[in-house]
């Protein structure tokens, strides 16, 4: 799910404001899933990254608010792009990894057009 222009930003907004900032969120969050450190978790020993999704841009965007975005930052390019730089300048990942990179729903088109 996204927004895609000012009524149904103003939408989102008021339904689910968590999507559209991260603005309030706690600094951890539990997921299971992949994430999950219990022994039936084949990657529960590998390193996980989750990026909750915060942007409404479908990971795609890199657009600051303007009067073209109805007030809105549209910047999910950005957050997946500097989380990456992060990981390599903070965490020493390798420029070329073995990554897997997924999401489901807007989280998927995203992980498509950022590989």
């Amino acid at each position: 799910m996204w927004c895609w222009d000012e009524a149904s930003c103003a939408s989102r907004w008021q339904s689910t404001p968590f999507e559209m900032s991260s603005k309030g969120w706690k600094p951890t969050l539990a997921v299971g899933g992949v994430f999950s450190t219990s022994p039936d978790n084949p990657w529960r020993d590998s390193n996980k990254i989750y990026i909750a999704y915060c942007s409404s841009d479908a990971w795609a965007g890199n657009a600051v608010a303007s009067d073209a975005t109805y007030g809105w930052s549209f910047l999910g390019q950005r957050i997946i792009s500097s989380t990456l730089m992060d990981l390599q300048i903070r965490h020493g990942m390798p420029a070329s990894p073995d990554v897997i990179f997924g999401g489901c729903s807007a989280g998927g088109r995203g992980a498509l057009f950022n590989l």
